[in-house]
């Protein structure tokens, strides 16, 4: 029973208190993506619109192209439709392409998107336009 305290004590303790006080610099490196969504259409977005925002792996055609991080927003005023989007930078690999996937959705169905992805740069604000779409 004695060793069962002393490991207790001296093993399990420091190594569960050192987990919690960890420095931020040794866990994983979050990165925001922020932008907005607009188009060029003059109309009015209905009450319920929501605009779904994907940083996205541009792969190769035909291949599904992995999601990297998503956000959706409810829409409360007309566009430019502001976003940010978190997460994990080492979800970026090297020598990979990235872009932003938009669409506006109204009751399910699709209202607006961009037909090609919208480039990604890292330290700059991304601004995304869609239209309308034919769905």
């Amino acid at each position: 029973m004695h060793a069962l305290a002393e490991l207790l004590v001296f093993g399990l303790t420091p190594l569960i208190f050192g987990g919690l006080i960890m420095p931020q610099s040794v866990a994983a490196e979050e990165m925001t993506v922020a932008g907005e969504v607009s188009y060029r259409e003059r109309i009015a977005l209905p009450p319920g619109a929501v605009l779904i925002v994907q940083l996205i792996e541009l792969s190769e055609a035909g291949a599904a192209a992995p999601v990297v991080a998503k956000e959706t927003v409810r829409v409360v005023h007309q566009a430019p439709i502001s976003f940010e989007m978190r997460f994990d930078e080492s979800k970026l690999q090297s020598g990979k392409a990235y872009g932003i996937q938009a669409r506006i959705s109204v009751g399910g169905k699709v209202w607006f998107a961009n037909s090609t992805y919208a480039p990604f740069e890292p330290a700059k604000p991304q601004i995304v336009m869609v239209s309308r779409s034919e769905a």
